[in-house]
């Protein structure tokens, strides 16, 4: 189930209840991105068993949605950093240039919000995490969106990300 307009919000049959919900979410973090590729933002549908994903699409920002007891999205201040987050890891196949760090200082940066959570939402303190983000916030904005922009365009390149948010990317 997809929205009519633009920029294109699909989730599963299963959770076309929420898009309403998702919908402005989503669209706000792709606003965020509107310097990458990114301008659609579909539910990841994968699964692990069987293991299937959905097919990798250079135009596409994937989200994790899940359902709260009473039908609605569960956790939906976590959405946005979430996806971000995602965007800055790179794909799932970088495993050994993932930085997650990095990726969640990047994302709490464009949200304008300090980091409270870890990777995907998980509610833990990570002081390297907070670190950069406060370092991003020192920076002159141009500065800072250069270094998020290298790190964005490493991590899809399967790229070493660690060190891109603490030295200049001129």
């Amino acid at each position: 189930m997809c929205t009519a307009g633009a920029p294109k919000v699909c989730v599963s049959r299963a959770h076309e209840g929420v898009l309403p919900e998702v919908v402005p979410k989503a669209r706000h973090a792709l606003e965020l991105l509107s310097a990458t590729p990114l301008v659609e933002a579909h539910e990841d549908t994968s699964t692990i068993f069987p293991p299937t994903s959905p097919r990798p699409r250079a135009d596409t920002v994937l989200m994790a949605i899940t359902i709260d007891k009473h039908g609605h999205l569960a956790d939906p201040d976590r959405l946005e950093p979430r996806m971000l987050t995602e965007v800055f890891t790179g794909p799932l196949n970088c495993e050994n240039t993932r930085d997650i760090e990095a990726a969640t200082a990047a994302a709490s940066w464009l949200l304008h919000r300090e980091p409270t959570t870890g990777f995907n939402g998980f509610e833990f303190d990570v002081p390297e995490t907070v670190r950069l983000f406060k370092g991003l916030k020192a920076l002159p904005p141009a500065e800072a969106r250069a270094r998020v922009t290298a790190l964005y365009q490493a991590a899809g390149k399967c790229r070493v990300t660690t060190g891109l948010l603490t030295r200049s990317a001129r």
